[in-house]
């Protein structure tokens, strides 16, 4: 947890979101998660210092990752995509070097761990380039509710 004036920013490894409190205003709980610090910065309308934003990171980065609440099997992680997610997906990463070797890593990994920022990024990077269903997919897939 890390205080800022009267503001307190916190890692929430129950849910496994980031959460705040400014003003007496709670942001972050089970029906709104932020699983990112820029999600959380923007729901508050606020901008963290660096040193901030480093102090909040390494809060979540203080949790083993085996025990983050967001490791999943990498099957569970494939069965999130649809059919033909994954051949445009695969067909992209014949001509793409970053989307080739995010699914390297992918079959590398032990397992996903959803909170991680470049699987956030990455998945939503899929939906950002049109190779995903359509907007709102990598909320889904990444199972954030908001």
């Amino acid at each position: 947890m890390i205080k800022s004036g009267d503001n307190i920013f916190w890692f929430d490894g129950d849910v496994g979101t980031y959460s705040a409190q400014i003003g007496g205003q709670v942001y972050g709980s089970r029906s709104m998660q932020y699983p990112t610090i820029t999600e959380l910065e923007a729901a508050c309308g606020i901008t963290l210092t660096t040193a901030e934003r480093a102090d909040l990171q390494a809060e979540f980065d203080s949790i083993p990752l085996e025990e983050k609440p967001c490791q999943i099997s990498k099957l569970q992680f494939d069965e999130r995509f649809t059919d033909t997610e994954w051949v445009r997906i695969t067909t992209a990463a014949e001509n793409n070097v970053p989307i080739a070797r995010m699914l390297k890593q992918r079959d590398m990994a032990e397992f996903i761990c959803l909170l991680l920022p470049k699987t956030i990024m990455g998945v939503r990077q899929l939906e950002a380039v049109g190779l995903l269903d359509g907007a709102g997919r990598a909320n889904q897939i990444l199972g954030v509710t908001q």
